[in-house]
């Protein structure tokens, strides 16, 4: 594998929760992937 070959779907986690993306939600330009319940609970807490 190179160094800028793309990461298979077993290599993302979700960085909030740890577990892999069920419904994978990409966030650029940084390209993290987080589960969309996750990214969800925390874009509603970070608005206040």
């Amino acid at each position: 594998m190179t160094s800028n070959a793309m990461a298979t779907e077993a290599d993302v986690t979700c960085p909030v929760c740890q577990g892999t993306p069920k419904e994978p939600s990409i966030v650029i330009p940084c390209r993290h992937q987080f589960c969309l319940g996750c990214i969800m609970r925390w874009a509603k807490r970070s608005l206040f």
